[in-house]
């Protein structure tokens, strides 16, 4: 079941997400994230907790990260 995820987008057209994921300085914690991003395209948000129609993806690297 593939899911669509959107990269909030402001309106002076600035990906905040994006502009953040770049500014890791850790390399294999970005890879993580994109490729934990591929895996919830494909259906499997793994470790995530729902409230309110919003996912919060939890991700246990380096110092935890909550996409």
């Amino acid at each position: 079941m593939d899911k669509n995820v959107v990269i909030y987008r402001t309106s002076n057209k600035r990906e905040p997400f994006v502009e953040w994921l770049l500014s890791l300085k850790d390399k294999i914690i970005r890879e993580r994230i994109q490729a934990r991003i591929r895996r919830i395209e494909q259906g499997n948000f793994g470790d995530n907790k729902r409230f309110h129609g919003i996912i919060e993806v939890r991700l246990h690297s380096g110092k935890g990260y909550r996409l």
